[in-house]
């Protein structure tokens, strides 16, 4: 998935919003935002570039600027304790549901609401659990998914922001009760905005449904790169039966290779236009695709 028009104010409004939750200084997000418009993606003319790498270049500007790679240690934090605030109440939802799994795979993509990159820190109530039941799926890729899973003896999960986490671990805790499935799920190596990294997601209790590692790129890369992840990492999505990826940044450069193709499911919520218009969903919609 190659850049949109749509994606240049996206991404530049990510850059505002990643500068004002990295400290109080006022000054900040200008000196980003004068940062971000000098390199390559923003100057115009140049619509080959994928919206993680940019992304990731205006994260380096925000941590060389600061002197700290990661300034959102804190928004991180409160994101994993708001959404661990929820999950007794949702676990409880998901276990009263006449489809469980059904329930947890909405709750585990609607998790994303907790992204601090389209606006300020969210703390949703309870009511998100009782907006699920109105919000639907495509049936022929759950039901694709569904076949996927049942066939699966190994699992490669591939997680992507703090807070959402504690979803996804939800979710995987709801599939091991029905499938006896090994799962390795993978998270960022270094910090990179608010996406979880190993520490993050064994902090939530991942551990106690999966062995989670890092996916061994040395860069701040909110994405998943088959170039530059680990040997081991490169192994795991070549041999798992199953990859679930998480998030519109590992969908915009996975989607685009052929390693994963025929075994790879894409859990995403639908936050703008081009993933939208692309899945045939509404603003805000839970998308399921399997590729």
């Amino acid at each position: 998935m190659r850049t949109y028009p749509d994606c240049l104010p996206c991404l530049l409004n990510n850059a505002i919003n990643m500068a004002r939750q990295a400290g109080n200084d006022e000054s900040l997000p200008q000196a980003v935002l004068e940062a971000a418009l000098k390199l390559k993606p923003f100057r115009g003319g140049v619509w080959d570039t994928f919206t993680p790498v940019a992304t990731m270049q205006t994260w380096q500007a925000l941590t060389a600027l600061v002197g700290d790679a990661d300034p959102l240690s804190a928004k991180k934090r409160g994101q994993n304790e708001a959404a661990l605030r929820m999950l007794p109440h949702a676990r409880r939802h998901v276990a009263e549901s006449p489809d469980p799994f059904l329930t947890a795979l909405k709750l585990c993509i609607l998790g994303n609401v907790f992204d601090t990159m389209v606006g300020p820190l969210v703390n949703p109530s309870p009511q998100l659990l009782q907006d699920l039941e109105a919000m639907p799926l495509d049936d022929a890729n759950v039901t694709e998914f569904r076949r996927r899973l049942a066939a699966a003896s190994s699992i490669v999960y591939l997680s992507d922001n703090c807070g959402e986490v504690v979803f996804d671990l939800l979710f995987l805790e709801t599939l091991k009760r029905t499938h006896e499935v090994d799962v390795v799920l993978v998270a960022r190596e270094i910090p990179t905005i608010n996406d979880a990294t190993v520490a993050e997601a064994v902090e939530v209790g991942m551990g106690t449904v999966a062995r989670v590692i890092g996916n061994g790129d040395r860069r701040p890369l909110p994405s998943t790169d088959l170039a530059s992840c680990s040997a081991e990492v490169a192994r795991l999505l070549t041999e798992a039966d199953l990859v679930i990826s998480k998030g519109g940044a590992n969908y915009e450069l996975l989607s685009e290779q052929q390693v994963t193709a025929g075994r790879i499911t894409y859990l995403l919520h639908g936050k703008c236009r081009p993933l939208c218009a692309e899945h045939g969903v509404q603003p805000g919609g839970l998308i399921v695709t399997n590729g």
